[in-house]
């Protein structure tokens, strides 16, 4: 019994020797100064977490709801660290959004894209962005070559070179494909055998028919590949066109075409099938095919005019008679039956050419 008394006599002495403080010491929480302070995310506090001074790269994003607030805090660099299900182009600034990262970048989907491209800057950076253009302006682009971008307008531009743009506002590129070429400027292929396009006047492109024919509103009808800068065709040097059933071909600069009937200067084309007139001068040849508005005639027939520089011709069409034909300059006529050489100036009725041809219906 002694013993059992001196053993709680020494118990509660070494009790009585311990400070209340080191009583206390198993019933105190650990502290993660980092987490208290909001510098790293705290699952248990998220609403806590320091989106602009704090590591995002440990955010548990199932715990978090995405707000004005937050992505106002969040600094450019930090952007490559959020997922792509939580990117919103609609909140961010457009110098977030130029801190995306190239996986980001490559991943985004054309769905989260299409109503914000004017912010994307170089859309050839974004694995989606063609499929985003199609869904927003159901226009196809199959190549954005070195790079092109959108502004709010729905202007698409190449960001090098020439730097062509078309108006992608409309319904006027919506039959054929759009493609970025490697000098920069943007050719419009067609992909329906006839369409109807009504060019905006500022746009600057290449169109290649591919074999159909284009109705360009207010101009006329067009085979081939032509140039259209700020509403102005041209033919490019040594190229052939098709317009109104009069094949072109431009010598060593581009041929310019107009629509008036009027006289034009430099290496132009200029016919009115309203006023029945052509005048043409530089380019290398003119050849009235068949379903032209100034000459008929039959089966395996056609009137070629080949022009020397500084040469012109000037065709006029008369009611029930053979168009008058005046010539400028040297220059070789050929029906593929007969061939006429001209030089300096010469003005006939027709009379004057061994051809067998008409102006009749």
């Amino acid at each position: 019994m002694n013993k059992v008394n001196n053993w709680f006599v020494l118990v509660v002495f070494v009790v009585s020797m311990i400070p209340p403080s080191g009583l206390a010491i198993s019933n105190t929480k650990t502290i993660d100064p980092f987490k208290e302070s909001g510098l790293t995310f705290n699952p248990a506090n998220p609403s806590a977490f320091d989106w602009s001074k704090g590591d995002i790269s440990g955010v548990d994003w199932n715990l978090v709801t995405m707000t004005p607030a937050i992505w106002g805090k969040i600094t450019p660099e930090n952007i490559k660290h959020i997922p792509l299900n939580k990117l919103d182009l609609g909140q961010m600034k457009t110098e977030q959004i130029a801190k995306l990262s190239t996986s980001q970048k490559r991943d985004l989907p054309a769905n989260k894209l299409k109503d914000h491209l004017s912010k994307l800057g170089n859309l050839a950076q974004y694995g989606k962005a063609k499929q985003a253009i199609q869904l927003k302006y159901k226009v196809k682009v199959i190549k954005l070559g070195k790079g092109a971008t959108i502004s709010k307008g729905g202007v698409f531009k190449a960001s090098f070179g020439a730097r062509g743009h078309v108006t992608l506002i409309g319904s006027n590129y919506e039959d054929g494909n759009l493609e970025v070429l490697a000098d920069g400027n943007i050719l419009y292929k067609l992909t329906k055998a006839d369409v109807t396009v009504d060019l905006p006047t500022a746009d600057v492109l290449r169109i290649d028919t591919d074999g159909g024919t284009i109705n360009v509103k207010g101009k006329g009808t067009l085979n081939g590949e032509v140039s259209s800068v700020n509403g102005k065709l041209r033919i490019k040097r040594s190229n052939f066109a098709t317009i109104n059933g009069i094949s072109i071909q431009a010598a060593h600069t581009d041929t310019l075409l107009f629509f008036d009937g009027n006289k034009c200067a430099g290496d132009c084309v200029s016919m009115s099938k309203e006023n029945g007139k052509l005048y043409a001068q530089g380019a290398k040849s003119v050849f009235f095919d068949k379903g032209n508005p100034f000459f008929s005639y039959g089966r395996n027939k056609f009137l070629k005019f080949s022009l020397s520089a500084g040469s012109k011709l000037i065709v006029q069409t008369r009611s029930g008679k053979i168009p008058s034909i005046e010539t400028w300059g040297r220059m070789q006529i050929n029906n593929g039956k007969y061939t006429y050489k001209s030089s300096f100036n010469q003005k006939t009725q027709g009379k004057n050419f061994k051809f067998s041809f008409c102006h009749c219906e």
